[in-house]
This record gives C-alpha cells, structure tokens and sequence, in this order.
C-alpha cells in the first residue's frame, strides 16, 4: 500500500475530497499545518496597518490507497488542488504496510522497505505549532448540514461596509451537534470572526459515518459576509 501526503491550500479541500470520491476512495485524514516556502508569507492590511504573515495557513491531507491506484489518486489530487499560482502545495508518496489480517502473505512480499538514506533530501512538510494542532477522525460518509443559523453582521462592520469571508473548522460531534469551531483563515475583523464562529456552534448535521457507525468528524465550512445592495 501508499501512503499519499497532500499539502493543498484550505480552499481545495472540497475539490480534492470530491476527486477523491469520483475514483471511489471515501476515508481521508485532515490536519491544519502552516507553511512557509516560496510564498515567504503574505502581508494584510486592516485599517490602514499592515501586518505581515510569514506562515501560510495549509492543509495536510492523508489517503491510504493500494500500491497500483497511488499513480492515480496522486493525478487526482494534483488536477483538484491546483491553481497555477505559487504555493498550490506538495504531494508525497510513502511505502506503507497494511495491518496484520488486511493482506495475504503473497501480498506483504511485494512491499518495498522504505530508504532513508535520502532522507534530508526530501523537503518535509512543517510541523503544526502547538496552538494549531489539532485532533482528526476519519470517517467514510462526510457530515451534512440540516439546520444554519446566520451569523449577526456586526454594527461597526456593517457602517464601514466591510465584507469578507470567514472558512471555518467545525468539529461535529456523533450527535450532529457542534462541539467545536475554530477559524481557519479569514479576510475579515475579529469581531466578524466570532459572530461567525457563534452562529455555527448552533448549527446541526446528518452526523458523518465510519462503516455505518456514526462518528465524530471536521469539516470546513465558508461564512460569507455580504451587505445587500453590493
């Protein structure tokens, strides 16, 4: 088996996952990471202050495939995240052995074992800070929202005009309730971060499913903010 690693921006997580189900590969691992490579960060301005951020908010995610079908989940992931702009991401393909019961013994003979002579060659991804680390489940049916609630539009925000959007991390539990929220990257204010991030602590899912058994999962979800009339 293959172990493929694919670093992709948070916005091509959706593209990505449904490539990944058109070739009938449903279960995935999703971790936020932050980069920094050729981008070398990115400035933002709020209010007439710049501000500079050197780590790129990114996502990492995990397929374990048969050795033949890594070529094609590999194109797959490739054509799905890609933007044609610097900092689209890296794919990674590691050897893997399946668990004890998962593969017959003419099977295990055809794993290569992995060489680390090379090791500080390969470019690895960064690893997540401590503040951004977070906990993922893997699960085979993706949860669906049955109940939004819209997020109150701030007053200042609403006077000053400004729009954005906010993409969320939402922890669902096995209930459909949400347990957590957390920002994953944002173009608007602090205070539209949170009206968001309250109004999806009331939202409800069709809980996701691992093997039929409903299951704890993440999923991102865009909060657009937008004044009627522009």
């Amino acid at each position: 088996m293959k172990l493929i690693i694919a670093i992709v921006q948070p916005h091509r997580l959706d593209p990505v996952r449904e490539a990944l189900t058109e070739m009938g590969i449903f279960g995935m691992t999703v971790t936020d990471v932050k980069g920094y490579g050729r981008q070398k960060g990115h400035t933002e301005v709020y209010r007439g202050a710049e501000y500079t951020i050197n780590y790129v908010p990114k996502l990492k995610v995990e397929v374990a495939v048969e050795a033949d079908k890594a070529d094609g989940v590999v194109e797959a992931i490739t054509a799905a995240a890609r933007t044609g702009k610097i900092g689209d991401g890296k794919i990674f393909v590691v050897p893997i052995e399946a668990a004890e019961g998962e593969e017959d013994a003419a099977d295990a003979s055809a794993f290569a074992p992995t060489s680390y002579s090379n090791i500080d060659e390969v470019p690895m991804p960064p690893p997540p800070s401590t503040d951004q680390a977070q906990e993922f489940y893997a699960f085979d049916e993706a949860p669906v929202l049955v109940k939004y609630v819209s997020p109150k539009y701030p007053d200042l925000a609403r006077q000053a005009g400004i729009e954005g959007t906010v993409l969320l991390n939402v922890l669902v539990g096995d209930d459909g309730k949400v347990i957590g929220v957390t920002v994953i990257q944002s173009d608007v204010t602090p205070a539209m971060e949170k009206a968001a991030m309250e109004a999806a602590k009331q939202f409800l899912f069709k809980p996701a499913k691992q093997r039929t058994m409903p299951v704890k999962a993440r999923v991102a979800i865009p909060i657009r903010f937008k004044l009627h009339g522009s």
